[in-house]
């Protein structure tokens, strides 16, 4: 992407927080195991928890006696924050480091063993805010593809090109629903198949299903339309849905199934 469209991007995008998840680090390219924060001459492995364009909290294994001897040299001067990211333009994983000031340690519990470290970002590198605001980019296009996408219907193979499985497991406490089957998609609306067991969902309730078998697979979200149950087999039902906005599907989407030109009506 040109710098100048990046700088202008990074502006509108200075504000914006990312959850760092197992799906976010796919879709960013970053390395997991290539987070490593330098404090004088110590290294501190640690995983972001979350990111913009001038920021990070960081999550780290630290006992309160390694925190009591870091807080008291890490605030001294600038430290280094190094990142790996595997991105499409590049045959290898790009490294760099980022310089940063560190403001807080803290726990979240007394007796956890986690530690979260904030820092403050001094000047970004251009690789960094490149690879943020084509992410957030994405998430915008993304968007106006949900809004403007007329409701065409998928094909099997481009179902399983957007969700990886065509099977859903349902994410809801008190109800067991998995390997759901994907029976038809649109860009607006999914038709599902399957056992269902438990406390059933109500009409207009939202849920979140994730792909069955896809490691670092993003999430489905819809609101339940209607639930008829199949006379044929106790406890199986289908599940009608209206797809809510997601960025990861909507990525994908996209992608098979592009924005069709509309032609202006009457004439001739």
């Amino acid at each position: 992407m040109d710098s100048s469209i990046v700088n202008v991007l990074a502006e509108r995008y200075k504000d914006k927080i990312l959850r760092v998840t197992p799906s976010l680090m796919e879709a960013l390219g970053m390395e997991k195991r290539g987070t490593r924060l330098d404090v004088d001459e110590f290294q501190l492995s640690c995983i972001p928890f979350d990111i913009s364009l001038s920021a990070a909290n960081l999550l780290a294994f630290l006992s309160p006696r390694e925190i009591a001897f870091f807080e008291g040299i890490a605030k001294a001067k600038p430290q280094k924050l190094n990142m790996v990211f595997k991105i499409p333009e590049s045959s290898k994983p790009i490294a760099f480091f980022v310089r940063i000031e560190i403001v807080s340690f803290r726990k979240p519990a007394q007796d956890s063993p986690y530690c979260f470290i904030g820092v403050k970002f001094k000047e970004p590198p251009f690789a960094l805010k490149e690879i943020v605001v084509s992410y957030l980019k994405g998430i915008e296009d993304a968007q106006a593809y949900y809004d403007e996408a007329e409701d065409l219907a998928l094909d099997e193979k481009a179902i399983l090109s957007c969700l990886g499985s065509l099977r859903l497991n349902c994410l809801k406490d008190g109800l067991i629903a998995e390997r759901l089957r994907v029976l038809s998609m649109s860009p607006k609306k999914v038709r599902l198949f399957g056992d269902f067991e438990g406390e059933l969902p109500a009409e207009g309730e939202e849920l979140d299903l994730e792909p069955d078998g896809v490691e670092a697979s993003g999430t489905l979200k819809l609101k339940v339309v209607a639930l008829p149950a199949f006379p044929d087999a106790p406890g199986f039902f289908w599940l009608e849905g209206e797809l809510l906005f997601n960025p990861w599907l909507y990525r994908n989407m996209r992608k098979v199934l592009p924005l069709q030109k509309k032609t202006a009506k009457g004439g001739g």
